[in-house]
């Protein structure tokens, strides 16, 4: 399992912010240049660090908007 804070739930199951616990974690895999985290439910969670400072510009401009 994985804790942390969701953004841009595509599913709209979770606001933006929103603290969670995920499913069991079956698979890491690398996608685009980040970590994705594949669940037992099927879900899935792209993995970025928590300081907007360390993100790709494109989605550090999201998250502030």
């Amino acid at each position: 399992m994985l804790t942390g804070i969701v953004y841009f739930d595509q599913k709209n199951r979770f606001k933006d912010g929103r603290r969670i616990r995920t499913s069991m974690i079956v698979e890491f895999v690398d996608q685009g240049g980040y970590s994705v985290a594949l669940t037992s439910t099927g879900s899935a969670y792209v993995l970025v660090p928590q300081s907007p400072e360390e993100l790709p510009l494109d989605l550090a401009q999201r998250i502030e908007h």
